[in-house]
């Protein structure tokens, strides 16, 4: 069961890419496309009339836990698997300090990526995009921007591959528990394993 009657439109996936297009690639600022998308993902939930509500509907422990572990492994395989993937030449202290993520900005930035930015994605993209096979393809599409400025091109599939069954399983999980609550925490279990293992690489 979706959380809305009616959903987006598909083409509505393309938001994160544009915001990401502009202010990545555009502008060269990744803080301003956060914004963007996550202005845009405002927008639709106002349009939409969606309740945050949702947030907390369809706790499922056992599922919970199963899904939490597996977005917990984000944390050793980014960890292990950076020194092969990363692009020569990208650092990514100096790129935190482009992005502007340093000093109190880093904490502003964790927290927000472990709390608001899972609720924000999980209600646009399992709450109020269609339940379709196009979505998840969105939704690993739009990462690959950003990814782009990080990882050697030969990675870009397996990790869009990754990205895609991730999606796949938190809409399973929408459709299994009728609300958004296992898909939020779980995202913000995933998140919380890269914060994690960038904060391992940057240690060295």
């Amino acid at each position: 069961m979706k959380p809305v009657s009616e959903p987006l439109p598909l083409y509505w996936g393309l938001l994160p890419s544009i915001a990401t297009l502009i202010g990545m690639w555009v502008l060269g600022e990744a803080l301003l496309a956060v914004m963007i998308y996550h202005a845009g993902i405002f927008g639709c939930l106002l349009w939409k009339k969606f309740s945050l509500d949702e947030g907390g509907r369809g706790l499922n422990l056992p599922l919970f836990a199963g899904l939490g572990s597996i977005c917990l492994l984000t944390w050793p395989m980014i960890h292990l698997l950076w020194p092969l993937m990363v692009l020569p030449g990208v650092e990514l202290g100096e790129l935190l300090m482009k992005w502007r993520i340093s000093g109190g900005t880093v904490w502003v930035f964790v927290i927000y990526s472990v709390t608001i930015h899972p609720v924000l994605e999980e209600s646009f993209w399992r709450g109020m995009m269609p339940d379709h096979w196009g979505s998840d393809v969105l939704f690993a599409g739009f990462h690959l921007i950003v990814l782009a400025f990080l990882v050697q091109i030969i990675w870009l599939p397996a990790v869009f591959s990754v990205l895609a069954a991730a999606s796949f399983i938190w809409r399973q999980a929408v459709r299994k528990t009728g609300g958004l609550a296992v898909p939020i925490l779980t995202h913000a279990l995933a998140d919380l394993g890269v914060i994690l293992a960038v904060r391992g690489l940057l240690a060295g």
